[in-house]
């Protein structure tokens, strides 16, 4: 696994030098050098989707992680009891041995002073019942051993699981943060500004969906930074996350899965507080604030700001479940 991770991640960075390249590299040493500050500016974008692209597979891979991380915790939770029961059957399968020991002379004895009689049939039906109720318990006891075991084995996967994912989000950590310092370096190259912001919010509708816009509101002008979801920085799916958690409603991380987790919507059906998604991968997501316009956390370089809806290819829209 580790080493298609780094497969993965080596493809992918080698897309974005070659882009980061072609920009970079003064126009002596590459024919294929931008001729003017529109080219440049077009590829500094064509990065920085790619990287965007990066980033937000690093967030799917948090996600994973913090799931496995939940599950070892469930099943260390679900040892406690059977660990317990185990022992507990274990002491009630000595005590029947015990007294089916004890049932086992008295008859004995029995049989040789008398001979037989209604005491001597009492102390075998006794042993009966006795050798029943033992093997119940053995039977549920090699139960529990195997619960117990098969626990145990699952913990030991998902460790190993765990050690894998974070050796790759290591691997991707270290990759975007290479990328992200060339990026700047490529801004403030090509002269790119930070957007003045819009201030001019439309009244929000009241609700659930009405907190969320407030809070994304409230971001405006915070920088982006990847892997972030507040309070003071965000990149895209940690901005909707955060403004929608504040509404009441959690997200994943992830701007592919949080498509996952809406009710999709056509764009004639959109309404203030619900999601946009772009490209076709599903590597960036906004919250619309109605008027054709949505708030969202553009790239690395720049802040929380208002655009149109058009800002990027549109994916498609989705309605936050619960949330109306």
């Amino acid at each position: 696994m580790f080493s298609s991770a780094v497969t993965r991640v080596a493809r992918i960075t080698l897309a974005v030098a070659v882009l980061i390249g072609a920009v970079a590299a003064p126009a002596s040493a590459d024919p294929d050098a931008p001729q003017s500050m529109q080219e440049l500016r077009q590829r500094l974008a064509a990065a920085a989707h790619q990287l965007e692209v990066v980033i937000e597979e690093h967030n799917a891979l948090r996600e994973d992680v913090a799931d496995t991380e939940r599950r070892r915790s469930e099943i260390g939770a679900q040892k406690a009891p059977v660990e317990f029961a185990m022992v507990e059957r274990q002491e009630r399968i000595g005590h029947l041995a015990a007294s089916a020991y004890r049932s086992s002379g008295n008859a004995r004895a029995l049989m040789l002073a008398a001979g037989g009689g209604a005491d001597l049939l009492e102390r075998l039906l006794t042993l009966d019942v006795l050798a029943r109720e033992q093997n119940q318990e053995l039977h549920a006891l090699t139960e529990s051993r195997a619960r117990f075991a098969a626990m145990e084995r699952e913990a030991d996967v998902l460790a190993a699981k765990q050690r894998e994912q974070q050796v790759e989000l290591s691997v991707r950590k270290a990759e975007i943060e290479k990328e992200i310092e060339r990026l700047r370096r490529m801004r403030l190259a090509s002269g790119a500004r930070v957007r003045p912001l819009d201030l001019a919010p439309p009244a929000p509708p009241s609700g659930l969906a009405g907190n969320a816009i407030r809070f994304a509101y409230a971001q405006l002008g915070k920088p982006y930074r990847w892997g972030a979801d507040g309070p003071s920085s965000f990149d895209c799916s940690g901005l909707t996350m955060a403004a929608w958690e504040h509404a009441g409603t959690p997200l994943p991380h992830n701007a592919a899965r949080q498509w996952q987790t809406v009710q999709r919507i056509g764009r004639d059906d959109l309404r203030p507080g619900d999601l946009v998604f772009y490209y076709g991968g599903i590597s960036h997501v906004a919250l619309y604030v109605g008027d054709g316009k949505m708030i969202h956390a553009p790239t690395v370089g720049e802040n929380v700001r208002i655009d149109p809806v058009t800002y990027q290819p549109v994916h498609g829209y989705g309605r936050v479940l619960d949330g109306r």
